[in-house]
């Protein structure tokens, strides 16, 4: 299956500097050296981490979908048998991360934090300049990364999807964005769990949030669905570094707590 699974085989023992989103996307430079942690040091940075509300980034509810920017989102209800009003479901058993060089730069501490809480990470596949549709054989798409999973059989509970900086980089119009998004909603099965981390670029702003609110138009017709706004942190001082879209240190913590605490707040532990 192309060999292209990254599972955490360790706990944290080295974070990725962010690379550039790739031929097609902006001019942004590529990043510097790896970074390897000390012991102690995930905890200081944890600490370090400046403070962000996560009112705009959490569900209000299962079975809706956040919609709406930095400036602060609504909530489009998108129910099934009920909707908000059910019980809350519990913890997911399994997950697959589906990224590009943003996810991937922060693979170790979301991996880990995942399976703090006691969610088994079948697959982590997140490759550098990955765009959702577009692809070749020596750089897969995200659509090829989620058939990859569907073929090995092993299917999770949830999926997280964090695409779309690097079709936003290539300067997709509204109508390509709005077919990539369906493509990938038509591949993860329907009973499945879905949480898509949104978009932030400084120097394309625009762009992300065009973006942005096509991922919402579509997500909010399919159910247990959520949007996670990390455009609403990236302005944010020390979450990103100096080519406007790639994670800091600071930044890979804030990212993999994001998620954590969206997990906490929608499930049932």
């Amino acid at each position: 299956v192309r060999g292209r699974f990254r599972h955490l085989l360790a706990p944290l023992a080295a974070l990725l500097v962010g690379v550039a989103c790739g031929p097609d996307g902006p001019p942004i430079p590529i990043a510097g050296e790896a970074v390897a942690l000390e012991p102690g040091v995930q905890a200081e940075l944890i600490e370090q981490a400046p403070p962000v509300s996560l009112a705009a980034t959490l569900p209000p509810a299962p079975g809706e979908v956040t919609v709406g920017g930095a400036g602060g989102p609504t909530a489009a209800a998108d129910p099934s048998d009920g909707g908000a009003g059910d019980e809350t479901p519990p913890m997911p058993s399994s997950v697959v991360v589906i990224g590009d060089s943003i996810a991937l730069s922060a693979q170790p501490i979301v991996s880990a934090t995942l399976e703090s809480l006691d969610v088994d990470v079948i697959a982590y596949d997140a490759v550098e300049s990955r765009r959702m549709v577009a692809g070749s054989p020596s750089l897969p798409s995200g659509a090829s990364a989620i058939e990859d999973v569907l073929a090995v059989g092993r299917l999770p509970e949830l999926w997280i999807v964090a695409l779309g900086t690097n079709d936003v980089g290539a300067a997709s119009d509204a109508d390509a964005v709005r077919a990539d998004i369906g493509r990938l909603l038509s591949l993860i099965p329907d009973g499945a769990d879905l949480i898509w981390i949104d978009t932030w670029l400084r120097d394309r702003d625009d762009g992300a949030q065009m973006m942005n609110a096509l991922i919402r138009e579509l997500l909010a017709e399919r159910d247990s669905t959520w949007v996670l706004d990390w455009h609403a942190r990236g302005a944010t001082d020390g979450l990103i570094i100096a080519d406007g879209v790639h994670l800091s240190d600071v930044g890979k913590v804030e990212y993999a707590r994001m998620i954590g605490d969206a997990l906490r707040t929608t499930y049932a532990r």
